[in-house]
Order: C-alpha cells, then structure tokens, then sequence
C-alpha cells in the first residue's frame, strides 16, 4: 500500500468542529471519529512517537522483526489518529502492565471476564493517556488497585517510552460491544511492586487475581516467551 504521509499538524489544520470530518490523503479517505479527534485536537504526541518506540524497540530486539511484521504494516497503513481507535478494527494498540512481586518470583495475573483467561492487566488507550506508559499505568490502577506509587518501571531499553514486549493477537466478535474481530497490538510494560500483595480487582471486568509463580509459566505458549525477557531483565537490574 502507498505510504501515508498524512501529518498530524495537517489533519488539525483540516479538521472542523462538525462531529466527524473526512479527510483525504491522496487516494485514501480517513473518518474520524470522536475518539480521533479529541486526540487530533490535543496533538496529542504519543501519535508521532509510536513509530519511533517500535524502531527503538527492535534495535533491541532484532531477531523479533519478522514477528512484528504485522504491526509495522499497520503503521504504515492507518492514519496515526487511529493508532488507538478501539473503532479501529484493523487493529489498535493497547497498553497493558506485567507486574513482578517484591521477590521478584512472581506474576499478577487477572481472570478477564470478557474472553476468560488469565492475563496481565491492561486494556485500551484511553484520549486522556499521555502516552502508552500512561495507558498501563491505569488500567493496572482500575484492574487491580495498584497505583503508580506502589510500581516501579523496569525498562530494559534506554527509554522507558519503549515496552519489555510488544505483542500483536487476534480479537473476537464482541456482539455484546458491537465490535468486529480485529487485533490488538500490544505494549506490555515490565513494572516492580513494591506493595504487599493484598491487591483487589474490579469486578465488572475481572472475575479474580492471583500471583503466579514463574514456574507455573514456563511452559506457556504465551507467557514462557515472556518470562525468557522478564528473567534477563531483572538479573540486570
């Protein structure tokens, strides 16, 4: 697909205050939506970054470019005000946080009611995030209680803006939210608690919470992956 050139300073220059606009880049058209817009208006810079986290981040980790080829289309083929359009059913990146205990030997973990499975807490970017970080950062305060006071961000890179993982998975039809299957691209964000592991959850979305210990994880087609980074991470600290 022709590469999109389509800047943010000129999508606000266009945009009007009408409920939705379209907007023509050539020969593609974007609508956007009220989500877009809010971010348009605030030019909001986490946008513009995105592309820039995911070449930082595969200087890192080279070998996993073919893995992320997938998402790397996606950013050259959706206009950046969709980046985080949960609308968006090309896809979307979310934010979500792996918490570590203060031993550093296990894992929080949620029992997401939606798609039931335990997962790492995290959700959609909200209009209000400063930045995918910020976006963890909550989701992990509305899951599981546990503000930003009580975490803290071990990197690994020498940016904290760019994730432990960034991992892209396949979504369902959601007929009860209205939502088409599309996929997430998620930012997953390493984070040390420094609290007691008395955490609660919110019971709209999470049937329960535990600590998982690392061993129960290993041999995860998910998770094992994962804790090979977390591991090598934290001997580094």
């Amino acid at each position: 697909m022709m590469e999109n050139t389509f800047g943010v300073s000129s999508a606000i220059d266009l945009f009007t205050e009408s409920t939705t606009q379209t907007l023509l880049d050539g020969w593609v058209c974007y609508r956007i939506s009220p989500f877009q817009r809010v971010m348009l208006k605030r030019g909001n810079p986490v946008m513009i970054e995105v592309k820039h986290i995911l070449r930082r981040y595969l200087d890192e980790f080279a070998e996993e470019g073919r893995r992320l080829h997938q998402f790397s289309d996606f950013l050259g083929e959706c206009h950046p005000a969709q980046f985080f359009d949960r609308k968006n059913f090309v896809g979307h990146i979310t934010a979500s946080a792996l918490i570590v205990d203060p031993d550093r030997s296990r894992l929080l973990m949620i029992h997401h009611k939606t798609i039931d499975r335990w997962l790492q807490p995290g959700g959609h970017v909200e209009p209000a995030d400063e930045s995918v970080l910020a976006g963890a950062l909550r989701e992990a305060r509305e899951e599981v209680g546990i503000g930003s006071g009580e975490l803290t961000l071990i990197s690994g890179h020498s940016g904290e803006e760019v994730p432990l993982d960034i991992d892209t998975h396949y979504i369902a039809r959601n007929e009860a939210e209205d939502e088409k299957e599309h996929f997430h691209h998620d930012f997953r964000y390493l984070f040390a608690y420094r609290g007691d592991r008395k955490v609660s959850f919110d019971q709209d979305e999470v049937k329960g919470c535990r600590w998982v210990e690392f061993a129960e994880l290993d041999q995860d087609l998910t998770f094992g992956p994962l804790l090979v980074k977390i591991r090598r991470v934290l001997a580094e600290e």
